[in-house]
């Protein structure tokens, strides 16, 4: 993910790929990497938001999928 992070300093584009105000964007979702933690901590932030409402496992993981890509290694 470094690399892909690194080509638009360089003035590189990748097919796909969004830099904007230092958040990547893939196909219009937020990138984060296979960090479990980070997405523990994003899961609860929505559950626990009222833009989430409380509304279940299934239902906030789908939401949660709908804005974020999980990408990169391990």
């Amino acid at each position: 993910m470094q690399a892909i992070l690194d080509r638009p300093e360089k003035g590189e584009t990748i097919p796909k790929y969004t830099l904007s105000q230092n958040i990547l964007y893939k196909n219009g979702k937020i990138v984060v990497g296979k960090d479990q933690d980070l997405y523990s901590k994003i899961i609860k932030l929505f559950h626990d938001s009222s833009l989430g409402g409380h509304s279940g496992v299934v239902v906030t993981a789908k939401r949660v999928m709908s804005l974020f890509l999980v990408e990169g290694p391990s």
